[in-house]
């Protein structure tokens, strides 16, 4: 007799990660087939789109509650970084930048807000100002700084649905779409889903000048914006799109295949001088085991010549989780099958970066899901990956606990094969953080209680687990701080039996010189149940620099609640500013109110040391103010 299972949750969150379209292939084969011809791809697409409308299965084995969700795939992290007398973009990767809203040179602070490019003189504090406010039409939300030139990204987009209705993420810009019926003659079962219509804007400005920045090139895309990573000045897009499949789809067979593959332009001074498909039909690849028909299509070029530089590779398979070494890329697919029983797996994707375009290598495939981008790391030619597979629950027998793993893939011919494993990894809890650092790696499960967990990986083929340490509460980031010690941010916890209650912001530093045994130093908590940072789940908000040994973080700091579910009253939202040594551990030096206790207002904030000042960037400006007076008022520049 079958038994039937139940979810004590559906919330495998997919934020960060994903959910193939349709998923038909029983082995689970990961491995990529570069396409013949079109009429391959427009037979594949066609099978596709097809299958999407049949019925999807039953669901015999759902998961258990567990977990936490993931990180959206633009929360990119970092590994604390400093130049000169300033700080930069907390990066995963030494060599790989990762885009954010805030970059400086130790001068000026270049800021995405509120759709524009906004240029602060930041040094000296007392004269700071405003010296350039230039609009690029597309509201981008993130930047690299390259030299002279700043890249901004931006993304919009809009489902066109039954509604009728596409928002486009432009200021103020509505599109009104007559909703689309469909033909009296065509089977539901031959209609492709409605499409997601997005849009990615590059747009190359020059800041030789810092008071009279000029846009130097455009680049667009029909596509959503995953990540990107910058390596030198190649800059490396992994987008998301759908081919245009006509409807009803049997006419994709009379269909130019260029019609069909989502376009890219370039223009340069304001002129369009090329315009070309996203990805040939001929650099695009295939799961063996058929994956839906989300196109991820990785674009790489120099961005001081994207027209003359523009190389591309795609893969039918939709992007999840995005992490690159200055040699390789990868992207991850989880796919959740809950037919007879249940099937959680994670496909893994390499594309070679060394000759500054990616170029697929091969394919690997690990069960489970992966939580962020710090859940994988390549080193000599392996990658890391550590996921969290869901336990099931069923009213005959016991239940299936959740079980965390670390898997070590190598290359072998076109594929990603498992090396090593260490699997079993606190049953019934779940990753709540990873990190790994070289030949060692660090977990953090909870439940009710944080394990922080000590790996060896020096041996691919026998990644072993040396240490352990329970702590109360969790953390959902892990930054090194040196070799010999881990900064970490998270939630303290109530232990409640079964399960806990989240209380205050919780910073810890482990002592991990003795691997074996990991001890913890020193904690501050701050504020109680409802007390929320940016800096949870945005590893970009926490800012670690080093030479002062201060860490600064957004906070909304609520204070007063009692035990259980009780919340207490904002009393603060801001900026905390903290000391923080491998000797004595962490102290509070004070803190900058942006915001009225009782508001929620700031959407993101970022922080900058330059010199002995702190800088505090948000939507609405930028307040500076010495770290070591940080009750003065603040100098100021408002956006206006």
């Amino acid at each position: 007799m079958r038994k039937f299972l139940i979810p004590l949750s559906l919330a495998i969150v997919l934020g960060g990660c994903d959910s193939s379209v349709i998923n038909p292939g029983e082995s689970g084969d990961p491995r990529l087939k570069r396409f013949s011809s079109p009429q391959e791809l427009k037979a594949y697409l066609k099978e596709q789109v097809q299958a999407s409308s049949r019925p999807r299965g039953d669901f015999d084995a759902l998961p258990l509650f567990g977990g936490i969700s993931a990180a959206p795939a633009g929360a990119e992290a970092g590994d604390g970084q400093s130049q000169g007398d300033f700080s930069l973009t907390n990066l995963q990767e030494a060599g790989v930048d990762e885009s954010d809203r805030v970059k400086t040179d130790g001068q000026y602070l270049y800021v995405a807000a509120a759709g524009r490019l906004r240029i602060v003189k930041a040094d000296p504090p007392e004269q700071m100002e405003e010296v350039a406010n230039l609009a690029l039409g597309s509201y981008p939300d993130a930047i690299y700084l390259n030299g002279e030139r700043v890249v901004a990204l931006s993304g919009r987009g809009f489902y066109w649905g039954g509604g009728g209705i596409g928002v486009i993420g432009g200021p103020g810009t509505v599109v009104a779409e007559p909703a689309r019926a469909m033909p009296e003659s065509a089977s539901s079962e031959l209609m492709p889903p409605e499409p997601y219509l997005d849009k990615t804007v590059v747009t190359v400005v020059s800041v030789a000048d810092p008071r009279s920045p000029t846009i130097e090139s455009t680049v667009s895309y029909e596509a959503d914006l995953v990540s990107s990573r910058m390596i030198g000045n190649r800059l490396h897009l992994v987008l998301l799109s759908y081919p245009e499949v006509p409807s009803p789809v049997e006419a994709i067979d009379e269909t130019p295949v260029e019609s069909i593959i989502p376009d890219g332009s370039v223009a340069v001074g304001g002129q369009t001088v090329r315009t070309a498909d996203l990805v040939t039909w001929s650099d695009l690849y295939h799961p063996i085991d058929a994956d839906g028909y989300g196109m991820t299509t990785v674009v790489s070029f120099d961005i001081a010549d994207p027209a003359g530089t523009t190389q591309s590779t795609g893969i039918l398979a939709d992007a999840g989780l995005i992490y690159a070494s200055t040699q390789a890329l990868y992207a991850t697919d989880t796919n959740y099958t809950y037919a007879g029983e249940l099937r959680e797996t994670t496909d893994v994707h390499k594309f070679d970066l060394t000759g500054g375009a990616a170029v697929y290598v091969g394919s690997g495939a690990v069960p489970g899901r992966v939580l962020d981008q710090f859940s994988l790391s390549e080193h000599q030619g392996y990658i890391r990956v550590a996921t969290t597979r869901s336990g099931t629950f069923t009213f005959e027998g016991a239940p299936s606990p959740s079980n965390n793993a670390v898997y070590i893939l190598g290359p072998d011919g076109g594929e990603l094969k498992v090396a090593g494993k260490v699997e079993g990894i606190a049953p019934g809890e779940t990753i709540y953080s990873a990190r790994f650092v070289g030949t060692r790696g660090f977990l953090v499960t909870f439940k009710t209680i944080d394990p922080l967990f000590t790996l060896d990986l020096s041996v691919p083929a026998n990644p072993v687990i040396v240490g352990q340490l329970k702590v109360p509460g969790y953390s959902t980031y892990i930054h090194p701080m040196d070799e010999d010690h881990l900064l970490t941010i998270g939630k303290d916890a109530e232990d409640a039996g079964n399960f806990a209650w989240f209380k205050g912001v919780q910073l810890s530093v482990f002592d991990v010189s003795v691997f074996a045994d990991p001890q913890l130093m020193d904690k501050e908590i701050l504020g109680d149940r409802g007390t929320e940072s940016e800096a949870l789940y945005n590893s970009k908000a926490f800012n670690y620099y080093q030479p002062l040994e201060a860490l600064a973080i957004p906070l909304q700091l609520v204070e007063g609640s009692g035990t259980g579910f009780e919340y207490g009253t904002p009393t603060f939202n801001g900026v905390y500013v903290l000391r923080v040594t491998p000797n004595s551990g962490l102290d509070v030096l004070g803190r900058l109110s942006m915001s009225p206790p009782d508001s929620w207002g700031m959407s993101w904030c970022r922080t900058v040391f330059i010199g002995g000042t702190l800088y505090a960037v948000s939507e609405a400006g930028v307040q500076a103010v010495p770290v070591d007076a940080l009750e003065q008022d603040p100098w100021e520049v408002n956006f206006e």
